[in-house]
């Protein structure tokens, strides 16, 4: 733990690779630091056009039918991510210009294949920043779209247009589509489709409560005093436990 708070701690060393020429070093360094004078990005990225056959080096235009649609924000986040993709698209052009130097046949001169390695490794790393600041701009472009558009919007490969050509027959052609495919689909029937319109007679009052058949049958045992036996006809017999209870009652008496 001291050695952690000493000021000889050595942080771990990061992974270099071979020194570059110290002028090289120093022109970047400063620029690392405190960035390129407006004037001279502007004046780079005359500098170096698109290539005629590659011309998806340039920034991507926005679909107007997308921009219609942007708020001033976002209208704010693309024109910044725009300006740093035309910055890449500049440096695209020049590796991409001292790279054709390198491969021209003919003109007797061998350059070196580590050299063509470095800047083809360079360009396609510059390239890949390029797609991500494309795919960045189609994230914040569909964020307030809905998701089945989204994906309508996103299927097109990046072109000269963010979100390739010809969008609004594409856009229309979807919906076509699913409207299509809703009408094949088979309509669920709900429950209410067999609600009646009317209270139902049957079921207006609920069900009436069944008799309790778990004492049918069986005698009711509970003895009282108080209780007086209930005059019967003549002619009649009365039943077995009824009399028992009789001779009860009349043996109370006796011993009273």
């Amino acid at each position: 733990m001291f050695q952690l708070m000493s000021s000889e701690f050595n942080p771990p060393k990061r992974d270099l690779s071979v020194a570059v020429h110290p002028a090289v070093a120093d022109r970047w360094e400063n620029i690392l630091k405190s960035g390129l004078d407006a004037a001279a990005v502007a004046t780079f990225v005359q500098k170096y056009p698109p290539a005629e056959n590659c011309t998806f080096m340039g920034v991507p235009k926005l679909n107007p039918e997308i921009e219609a649609a942007f708020t001033e924000a976002l209208k704010g986040r693309d024109a910044r991510l725009s300006k740093l993709q035309g910055n890449l698209g500049a440096a695209l052009a020049a590796i991409g210009k001292g790279l054709s130097l390198c491969l021209q046949e003919g003109e007797g001169i061998h350059f070196p294949l580590p050299l063509i390695e470095c800047l083809s490794d360079a360009g396609r790393l510059i390239a890949d920043c390029h797609y991500q600041h494309s795919m960045a701009r189609r994230f914040i472009a569909t964020s307030n779209i809905n998701k089945s558009s989204r994906a309508t919007l996103t299927k097109a490969p990046i072109g000269d247009w963010l979100f390739g050509d010809a969008l609004s027959e594409r856009v229309k052609a979807a919906k076509v589509l699913e409207r299509a495919s809703n009408d094949l689909k088979v309509q669920k029937v709900t429950s209410t489709q067999f609600r009646s319109k009317g209270p139902s007679s049957l079921n207006s009052k609920g069900l009436s409560r069944l008799p309790d058949n778990s004492r049918r049958g069986r005698p009711n045992f509970s003895f009282r005093r108080d209780r007086q036996p209930q005059p019967m006809l003549s002619g009649t017999k009365k039943h077995p436990v009824l009399q028992q209870r009789q001779r009860w009652q009349n043996k109370s008496r006796h011993y009273r």
